[in-house]
């Protein structure tokens, strides 16, 4: 077994490849999964063979098809091979087997993948101090709070990410746009929320929105969603109406209409539809609301300026709500209304359109 190959395997999807993989498993062909992985030395077979096996509870079988992986060093094989332990009950032995030596401990996604296995074994404690010497990563904060879930760490996690939510705050005013904490606010929110706290979270993020003390609209984003979760009609109204409209209007709408209030919704969409330079970003949200509530015609003449614009065109997502909703001829007599110039201008994608629509419609001769 050549390691070299494995690596090129997963680089470039080579050997029997995923796809093909994902067709085998459907048709139940878990034999000829095996005999790739142990006669041809085809990772993602083995990778799938083993999932079969423990689904069904063959540990023993998963762990003979990962031994000759494992044995030729492969580092994917040394963690499945921990998974099927873990699986099989052998939690010290799956813990023995991927222990970070001091090199490895260096490394974010080795520290990262011990502490879910750590935080899978019960040792979470454990699993936060291993994560903690790279928590200037967006990323590993984001393990920091999925392996937290649920285990009341919720007090010691606001701890670690506070300072870096402080750091974020004070980034803006500094000119520092990449600022390690850039995402710990909505980080250190989401913590707030899940402990309770979210009055707290709310007015943490909301006033730092207020003073501009934040780096990416992913902030913006959070906050907008945290106020939707706990259906906080007054601040989302000052929140999607304001500077931020674009964020929280559509936002704004939606908590509106979970509120049963859908014509107030719809009101506040077009009345900025009507009053924007660039109202796209509004349109679509009015369209989804409009398809939710079975009404595909008006949201076919919301679309409808757009058709043949150059750019923010929403004809397409039109044709694939109307096909999705078994229209698909209505979607044709759409294409079939544009202009000679739109029609050359798409000379590549109205053809291919019309054909895939033609087929959904069961017009296959025309086609």
């Amino acid at each position: 077994m050549n390691v070299d190959d494995l690596e090129w395997q997963v680089r470039t999807l080579g050997g029997i490849p995923p796809a093909l993989v994902t067709v085998l498993r459907e048709k139940g062909r878990l034999d000829v999964l095996i005999r790739a992985a142990s006669e041809r030395d085809m990772w993602f077979c083995a990778e799938a063979a083993v999932e079969e096996l423990c689904s069904a509870g063959e540990f023993e079988r998963a762990q003979a098809v990962l031994t000759p992986f494992v044995a030729a060093g492969w580092h994917h094989a040394r963690w499945a091979m921990a998974d099927v332990l873990h699986a099989a009950g052998r939690t010290r032995e799956a813990l023995d087997l991927v222990r970070p030596d001091a090199a490895g401990l260096q490394s974010e996604r080795v520290c990262q993948k011990y502490a879910v296995l750590l935080a899978k074994a019960d040792h979470v404690d454990e699993a936060i101090d291993v994560l903690v010497p790279h928590l200037n990563e967006n990323w590993i904060r984001g393990y920091l709070i999925d392996i937290t879930e649920g285990q009341d760490r919720d007090g010691r996690v606001l701890e670690l990410l506070t300072p870096y939510a402080e750091g974020a705050r004070r980034a803006q005013g500094e000119a520092r746009f990449n600022h390690p904490g850039n995402l710990s606010q909505e980080q250190r929110s989401l913590v707030l929320e899940r402990a309770g706290r979210v009055d707290e979270a709310i007015e943490l993020l909301g006033s730092d929105i207020t003073a501009g003390r934040f780096v990416y609209q992913n902030t913006l984003e959070a906050y907008a969603e945290l106020l939707v979760r706990h259906h906080r009609i007054d601040e989302l109204r000052d929140f999607g109406t304001g500077e931020h409209a674009r964020v929280g209007l559509p936002r704004y709408a939606r908590a509106l209409e979970q509120a049963g209030l859908v014509d107030e919704a719809e009101a506040v969409l077009r009345q900025f539809i009507a009053s924007q330079e660039y109202p796209g970003h509004y349109r679509w949200a009015l369209i989804e609301m409009l398809a939710r509530h079975d009404r595909l015609d008006d949201a076919i003449e919301v679309a409808r300026p757009t058709f043949e614009y150059h750019d923010d065109s929403l004809l397409e997502s039109i044709l694939h709500l109307l096909q999705e909703a078994g229209r698909a001829d209505d979607a044709i007599a759409l294409l079939d209304e544009r202009s000679p110039e739109y029609i050359e201008e798409q000379y590549d994608w109205y053809p291919s359109q019309r054909m895939w629509l033609l087929g959904k419609a069961g017009r296959y001769e025309e086609g």
